[in-house]
């Protein structure tokens, strides 16, 4: 009975290592499943599908290359010098030649006047000047700093104490918006707003003594008219601008200038060899680096 029990148990040893050595042969011959093979075979189809069928970008172009506007009359030499330097969102420049009034240049991509800031205290200077000139204002006159007039952070000038108008002017000018209120106050915002219509800037809007509204095309006109002394005033409104502290986007031109700027607009009074020009930008940024002296350049042969 052991002797059969030995014999069934060596034949069922021999039949399992027979079975063993099958399936390692066809292991080590790289006989793997189908299912395997078609497994891989479908991911690598739907990869080269997905790379095949991937869309295509659009050139991204700027949206200035075709907004750009010049307005009727512009010096067509002049616009082509001004236009590769318009890379803002809102660009808007003007540029005028003071003894030659047709030869100018105005360059926007949006015509609507935009908000700007102490750039628009040059209408407020011209009305201070105007009202003294008039006997209304003069050396005796004082104001008294009020809560509303109030800019947080500037320390220029204290409340409630009185300050002449020729302190609160230069104040202005050096960069104090409190004294900037003041003033306005005093005189009124009808009447700025009056007088840069006297000026020919007729989009031009004064909100507070910091803030307005206005044009490239507007602060290029009423420059141009204060420097030529349609307001009897240029003398008194020039001396102070060269009085305050200078322009930091005046910096890239090497020429005489006298303006007044912010981070969204400027204007300036430029001086190449004798020849007075008024420049003005309303835009996200100044767009001085190299477009002055490309403007300066040109203006030096015409």
């Amino acid at each position: 009975m052991k002797n059969k029990l030995f014999i069934a148990s060596a034949i069922a040893t021999f039949f399992a290592f027979m079975l063993y050595s099958a399936n390692v042969k066809r292991i080590s011959s790289g006989q793997l499943p189908k299912i395997i093979t078609q497994t891989t075979h479908q991911q690598v189809s739907t990869h080269a599908d997905q790379k095949t069928h991937e869309p295509k970008l659009s050139k991204v172009t700027s949206p200035l290359a075709h907004d750009l506007v010049a307005d009727k009359g512009s010096n067509a030499a002049l616009v082509k010098v001004i236009k590769p330097h318009l890379t803002t969102t809102v660009a808007q420049v003007a540029v005028n030649r003071i003894a030659k009034p047709r030869l100018f240049a105005r360059v926007a991509n949006q015509s609507q006047p935009q908000r700007v800031g102490r750039t628009i205290q040059l209408f407020l200077l011209a009305t201070l000047f105007t009202q003294e000139a008039k006997g209304k204002l003069g050396a005796t006159t004082s104001i008294t700093i009020k809560r509303a007039d109030r800019v947080k952070g500037d320390a220029t000038v204290r409340l409630h104490i009185a300050y002449g108008i020729q302190y609160l002017r230069a104040a202005m000018l050096q960069g104090s918006g409190t004294a900037a209120n003041a003033l306005l106050r005093k005189v009124g915002v009808k009447r700025v707003n009056q007088l840069a219509h006297q000026l020919g800037a007729n989009q031009t809007r004064i909100s507070d003594g910091n803030h307005g509204l206005t044009t490239a095309s507007d602060l290029a006109r009423a420059f141009t008219a204060l420097s030529t002394n349609k307001l009897g005033v240029a003398t008194q409104v020039l001396a102070s601008l060269q009085a305050q502290r200078s322009l930091a986007w005046l910096a890239h031109a090497s020429n005489k200038q006298v303006g007044l700027a912010d981070r969204r607009a400027g204007v300036a009074l430029m001086v190449v060899r004798h020849k007075r020009y008024v420049f003005a930008f309303v835009g996200a940024t100044p767009p001085a680096a190299k477009l002055l002296p490309a403007v300066n350049h040109w203006l030096q042969q015409h």
